[in-house]
């Protein structure tokens, strides 16, 4: 069975990356690649609600939850409202981060559908498309200064970008005080060169 989960949360986790809009620079010359779908977030419960650093993803799965994952994502997945989904271990269900008024359409139906799959229902104060707009300019224009990859926080209050150390061009605190700037947005910067994924 552990096994089952952590395959399960490899896999999610391998979308994450490719659903976040994480975009990642592969080399030198490559510019940088990009995904505009929300992200699923599968999480450990931690006292922000998001994955702690140095949390492993080990939430797991059932096909149920699976299916209302996907059936939120089809629903409302391009909607700039929708935040993200959070598979938590805490509730047994799923936490939806939104901006705004709630689907309410959307939920009824996954209730009625899904009675044994709770769906918690998150405000968030910035508007999500936004973030990932503002998320997907940083990556695209910043390579140069080593943003390899940028991300819309799991909390939705601003993003991450991961800068490759070895081609960083300023100080980091500077950066992320210039970014930040730029993209009307709290920038946190996170060290290390993003894998490259397919999808």
């Amino acid at each position: 069975m552990h096994r089952t989960r952590t395959l399960l949360s490899i896999a999610v986790a391998a979308s994450v990356l490719i659903a976040s809009g994480c975009g990642v620079a592969d080399g030198p010359t490559a510019a940088p690649t990009l995904s505009a779908a929300p992200s699923l977030r599968p999480t450990a419960p931690s006292t922000d609600g998001g994955l702690a650093p140095g949390e492993s993803i080990t939430a797991p799965m059932s096909e149920e939850v699976i299916t209302v994952v996907n059936d939120i994502t089809a629903a409302v997945g391009t909607d700039p409202r929708f935040g993200n989904l959070e598979i938590s271990d805490a509730s047994d269900g799923l936490l939806l981060r939104w901006y705004g008024k709630p689907p309410e359409d959307l939920l009824s139906g996954i209730r009625a559908d899904h009675p044994t799959v709770p769906v918690e229902l998150r405000q968030v104060d910035l508007l999500p498309g936004d973030l990932r707009n503002a998320a997907r300019q940083l990556l695209e224009s910043e390579y140069d200064a080593g943003v390899g990859g940028a991300l819309v926080r799991n909390d939705c209050t601003g993003i991450t970008v991961m800068v490759d150390e070895d081609r960083a061009t300023e100080d980091l605190d500077d950066l992320a005080a210039r970014l930040t700037a730029k993209a009307g947005y709290r920038v946190d910067i996170e060290l290390g060169a993003p894998v490259a994924v397919s999808g």
